[in-house]
């Protein structure tokens, strides 16, 4: 195993991102969410043409773009977007709308066209929150997120539903203090890996990684950090059986908060870890492994590039940099997802303060695979809309999912938008 030595306690960095999601202040200024330094927020036409003899059915032709928007009088935001096997959308994040007694996971089902199947809550009395969803192979769901209704004191929640959202079960994972999911991921063996943040567990504040078994009970924990606050915002199963995590650090590295990426074995092991960045502020909000075994992280940095700048990194299969890339203007702009694309490209989503028509916007980005932008694109109108989580879809577009200001009179709407392969 591979270890950087760490850096000395400082008494000066706070939680800082990580505590943000957790109490889901969607602020109008990515600025606010880290201390010390300034930091992103965690905390929507036309139609193929017809060549067939016959009239095809209405579903059977694909939708290139919409947007759409859900919620109520109260803020609603979502994290998490994955196309499903019937070709709609499921969503994932948190309402505090329909007349309940405080803030619930909130997970919502479209058909390929983006309008509302169903819309399904979770949570009790208190603050409960969905940060990520995947379909499973049984056809169903799996959400994982923070609950303060259930378990300690805020802790890990994972559910697991049906096809139509039905709650099948729900598991509560952490001790005495805060304890968050910001990822989770269906394994080969009908399991789920889950990643995020332990402050009941490790050192003062730790990445926490969880393995469960197909019913949701805890195979096995671990737990990676030093001295100093260090979370994970995303996790994935690898092609070797173990799992590649990150996040961020500021226990190692070369600033005061760095991007965070720990590769394990199969059964959560540490097998290296490595830190990206400069003395600045960086962090990293996604990770996938690429086709070539090696993985792409999507985040934030103030130590490149302007301001504070999207921050690309491609890597080899030992998390060595290969290359990096930094993506924005003279204000504040942040990756919060990344995909590889079919072409072997990579497509990023996440928010602008650069570029658009408000104060902040989705923002989308298109690079080749050596992390050239091709294109790329801001949507909104509002003062804070962000796109959270990007997906190709199946006829090589992008489905995007976030939040959005409606200057309606009231708070965040869920924003939902299909764009065509061009950004269209």
């Amino acid at each position: 195993m591979e270890q950087q030595e760490p850096k000395a306690k400082s008494r000066g960095y706070k939680w800082g991102v990580t505590a943000l999601v957790i109490l889901a202040v969607v602020t109008v200024a990515v600025v606010a969410c880290v201390a010390p330094a300034p930091a992103p927020v965690p905390v929507p036409i036309p139609v193929l043409e017809v060549t067939a003899e016959e009239e095809p059915e209405e579903e059977a032709v694909p939708v290139l773009s919409f947007t759409k928007t859900f919620g109520g009088e109260g803020d609603d935001v979502v994290y998490s977007v994955q196309q499903t096997a019937d070709g709609g959308y499921v969503i994932a994040g948190y309402t505090v709308s329909y007349d309940l007694p405080a803030k619930e996971a909130y997970l919502v089902k479209t058909d390929g066209k983006g309008n509302e199947e169903w819309q399904r809550t979770f949570g009790g009395e208190e603050y409960d929150v969905a940060n990520s969803v995947q379909q499973t192979a049984d056809g169903g769901y799996v959400i994982a997120g923070y609950t303060e209704s259930l378990g300690e004191k805020g802790d890990v929640y994972l559910i697991k539903t049906d096809g139509k959202g039905n709650e099948e079960w729900h598991r509560t994972f952490g001790g005495e203090e805060y304890d968050v999911a910001f990822s989770v991921r269906q394994t080969a063996d009908g399991g789920y890996i889950i990643a995020g943040y332990t402050e009941s567990l490790g050192e003062k504040g730790d990445v926490y990684l969880i393995k469960t078994a197909e019913e949701g009970s805890e195979e096995w924990h671990r737990t990676f950090g030093g001295g100093n606050y260090d979370d994970a915002t995303s996790v994935q199963q690898t092609a070797d059986g173990g799992y590649i995590i990150a996040g961020g650090t500021d226990s190692y590295g070369a600033g005061g908060y760095d991007v965070y990426l720990v590769k394990t074995d199969g059964a959560g092991n540490q097998e290296w870890q490595r830190t990206f960045g400069g003395e600045e502020y960086d962090v990293a909000w996604s990770v996938q492994q690429t086709a070539d075994g090696g993985y792409v992280i999507a985040g934030y940095t103030e130590s490149l590039g302007e301001k504070g700048d999207v921050y690309l990194i491609k890597t080899d299969g030992k998390g060595n940099e290969e290359w990096h890339r930094t993506f924005g203007g003279e204000e504040y702009d942040v990756a919060f997802s990344v995909r590889q694309t079919a072409d072997g490209g990579y497509v990023i989503a996440g928010r602008t303060g650069s570029y658009g028509a408000g104060r902040s916007d989705a923002y989308v980005i298109k690079t080749d695979g050596e992390g050239s932008k091709e294109w790329h694109r801001a949507f909104g109108g509002g003062d804070d809309d962000i796109a959270f989580s990007v997906r190709q879809t199946a006829d090589g577009g992008y489905v995007l999912a976030g939040s959005i200001d409606p200057h309606a009179g009231h708070g965040y709407d869920v924003y939902l938008m299909k764009i065509d392969e061009e950004g269209n």
